[in-house]
């Protein structure tokens, strides 16, 4: 899952962005009950993109925690694919 932080998804403009938020959450504890790996990413968390938002954290926690950071942080080569 792809910069869901909070002041990008403040970008979204073909929906609000709560239900973007919504559909995020949703579409991540499906991820979890069916056990399918989940990547989470961010870039420039201390910039005004902001935090992943927190809703994913409680949804994730473990995903959460070895979130991919910055722009040039890849995920070829994990283990979970």
């Amino acid at each position: 899952m792809i910069d869901f932080q909070v002041g990008t998804l403040q970008l979204v403009k073909n929906l609000q962005s709560d239900a973007a938020l919504r559909n995020a959450i949703n579409l991540a504890k499906a991820a979890r009950a069916f056990g399918v790996p989940v990547v989470l990413t961010s870039s420039q968390e201390d910039q005004i993109q902001g935090q992943l938002a927190p809703s994913l954290q409680r949804v994730l926690p473990e995903a959460y925690a070895a979130r991919a950071t910055g722009r040039r942080r890849q995920c070829l080569g994990r283990r979970e694919f």
